[in-house]
């Protein structure tokens, strides 16, 4: 759904590709190496966090526009 190319302060630039998808359940279980910081939002929690970067905040309010209407 998304492309970012980020400058993360090194000479190698990261491209992140950003994916909506439905959860079946709240249980996660990252894997060795995957972060452990992972939090679930309501819409009005994603729009009332001034914590969530601004472009965070877009893709999270387009996953749960796209994802209510499927």
């Amino acid at each position: 759904m998304h492309t970012l190319l980020e400058n993360v302060g090194h000479e190698v630039e990261n491209i992140d590709f950003i994916y909506f998808e439905r959860a079946f359940s709240n249980e996660v279980r990252p894997q060795k190496g995957e972060s452990k910081e992972l939090y679930w939002f309501t819409k009005e929690e994603i729009e009332s966090n001034d914590t969530i970067k601004p472009h965070v905040k877009v893709m999270a309010l387009d996953a749960l526009r796209i994802l209510s209407n499927i």
